[in-house]
């Protein structure tokens, strides 16, 4: 009989152990024991061995934190934190997460970087050798691949494996891989789309239509040539974006397409000399017409900008178009303060430098403001830049460039300039982060 109460005794104070309660009981009163510090340690492995981020390296670097730890018990301890616990805490700047983030960004962008130069290079040798292999598929397969190798049927079938590309490329693994497969069919669908709307079916008669459209005063011949192409390819890329969210990069292309296809509609082509004056108030004839052009598309891309960032900054996929945006404001602006631009009438200049520099800070500002690395990036690189451009323009404008003495005190003060950037660029970021 005391052998079988003493049994049951041990079978119930063993159901009382293995109550999921009590050890839920058991983890959060540890956790409580532990102090932020030791909590933000708990966190930080939790998030690694989640991502497969060299977690136990993390965790022999922080183990004498703990006393008396074993691997279980760290375990669960971790993951109570990481999935219940709500905590306040800042991670180092040299926080392993945060490198290893940064380093995923870069290779990616080097891996974009890759595969954008293989499909230029693809696209030179489809150039290069396009006419000797239709003249061979011609010549030696004939009759039916005649017909079914020629000039027009040949772009529609183009035309279909651009769009086979796009649809197929989406769901492709390799990143590599996927990005040349999708812009290969980006450039198919716009040079057949261009083909077919011109009626011209070879490249090299077509291509130089495209300039001497958009220059030209048809707009019928500059819809069909430019626009139309372009807003295809922005369907493209909008398919693109939905199935591969995550690659912000193809934004910058639609963004770019999206202004190309809208600007060179007939209305917004009359009105060019009027956007175009709110950048160039005072006239100058000896400005070229693309400079023009480029104002009145930074006029209309800036509309854009603030016509989003008042309404839709709060949208994911909108805050990746404003970055675009501002991006590629951040590099008109600059490429505007050229004074090699402006010949005599030094006027407009003068007031794009204004211009200019009031934008890249109000950029910067906004960047700060929203708490956006994207944003704040290319303002501060292009307001760097343009200090870096007025100091050479100031010295080659009021000194004798020729001298050699004069050269060596220009790189000089430049190495001191680009000294007191550096020093700017850190105090600011201490001072806003």
């Amino acid at each position: 009989m005391k052998n079988f109460l003493f049994l049951f005794l041990l079978f119930a104070f063993r159901l009382y152990a293995n109550d999921p309660a009590i050890i839920q009981n058991k983890i959060a009163v540890q956790v409580s024991s532990l102090n932020n510090s030791q909590k933000a340690i708990l966190y930080e492995y939790a998030v690694l061995k989640m991502h497969n981020a060299n977690a136990e390296r993390y965790w022999e670097l922080h183990e004498k934190d703990f006393v008396d730890i074993n691997d279980s018990v760290r375990d669960q301890l971790a993951s109570e934190i990481y999935t219940h616990t709500q905590f306040s805490y800042k991670p180092d700047k040299n926080f392993s997460t945060d490198t290893s983030l940064k380093v995923q960004l870069l290779s990616n962008w080097m891996f974009y970087l890759a595969a954008l130069i293989a499909v230029l290079a693809l696209i030179q040798l489809f150039k290069n050798y396009w006419s000797w292999i239709i003249q061979v598929l011609i010549k030696k397969l004939a009759p039916i691949f005649r017909l079914l190798f020629s000039p027009i049927l040949l772009t529609y079938e183009m035309l279909l494996a651009g769009g086979v590309c796009i649809f197929f490329g989406c769901f492709m693994e390799e990143f590599v891989s996927r990005t040349i497969v999708i812009h290969i069919g980006i450039f198919l669908l716009w040079s057949q789309s261009t083909a077919i709307l011109t009626q011209k079916y070879l490249a090299e008669k077509y291509i130089f239509d495209i300039p001497v459209n958009f220059w030209g005063n048809d707009s019928w011949k500059t819809l069909k040539t430019i626009s139309i192409p372009a807003f295809i390819i922005v369907g493209a890329l909008v398919y693109v974006i939905v199935n591969r969210p995550n690659e912000t990069f193809y934004i910058y292309e639609l963004v770019a397409a999206v202004i190309a296809s809208v600007y060179t509609l007939p209305f917004w082509r009359s009105i060019e000399k009027y956007l175009s004056r709110l950048l160039f108030p005072f006239k100058d004839d000896l400005v070229e017409r693309s400079v023009y052009t480029l104002a009145s598309v930074t006029i209309l891309a800036l509309l854009a900008t603030v016509l989003f960032v008042f309404n839709f900054s709060n949208n994911i996929y909108f805050a990746q178009i404003i970055v675009a945006l501002v991006s590629l404001l951040s590099v008109s602006f600059l490429i505007l303060s050229f004074k090699w631009f402006y010949r005599r009438d030094y006027r407009n200049y003068y007031y794009v430098q204004f211009v200019t520099f009031a934008y890249l800070l109000t950029a910067l500002y906004y960047g700060f403001y929203v708490q956006s690395i994207e944003i704040v990036w290319m303002p501060l690189l292009c307001l760097s830049f343009f200090v870096i451009i007025k100091y050479w323009e100031i010295i080659t404008s009021y000194f004798y460039w020729k001298n050699s003495k004069t050269k060596i005190w220009g790189f000089l003060g430049m190495s001191v300039l680009l000294w007191v950037l550096g020093k700017g660029v850190l105090y600011l970021l201490n001072f806003v982060l």
